[in-house]
């Protein structure tokens, strides 16, 4: 019993709060990462949050340096179709704080056809072949 406990004690915060970035592409400009903890069905949709890594540093409509963007991202898994409705923006390390985040409620008129052999295609397939955590 007191083992049991202790499992229970160790393993909850780890199943609560923590993410599981897995890497589902990489090339010379761009890594992908989805954090499969965070896959949930919401109705006939799945949601996720992704994360991109860029080689180089990219630029907001702002013009600020950023080098990473977590972006959380609805799926239609029937239709093939996606949209992004959260974007947060880092700065490039050492800061990697958050430097911008742009914002939308979901709307199912939003989603978008996934583009064969695209990087949208990518997120798709590892999301949507994952089981739901929650």
């Amino acid at each position: 019993m007191f083992k049991s406990c202790i499992f229970v004690i160790l393993v909850m915060p780890i199943t609560c709060f923590g993410s599981c970035w897995i890497d589902v592409y990489s090339d010379e400009q761009t890594d992908i990462y989805v954090d499969y903890c965070s896959i949930t069905q919401v109705g006939k949709y799945k949601k996720a949050w992704v994360r991109f890594v860029y080689a180089e540093n990219q630029q907001t409509v702002q013009s600020e340096d950023y080098d990473e963007t977590k972006q959380l991202t609805y799926f239609d898994c029937a239709l093939k179709s996606m949209n992004v409705v959260d974007v947060i923006y880092y700065a490039p390390e050492p800061e990697s704080k958050v430097i911008s985040r742009a914002s939308a409620k979901f709307k199912s008129s939003d989603l978008r056809d996934i583009v064969p052999d695209s990087l949208g295609e990518i997120q798709f397939e590892a999301v949507c072949k994952a089981k739901s955590r929650k």
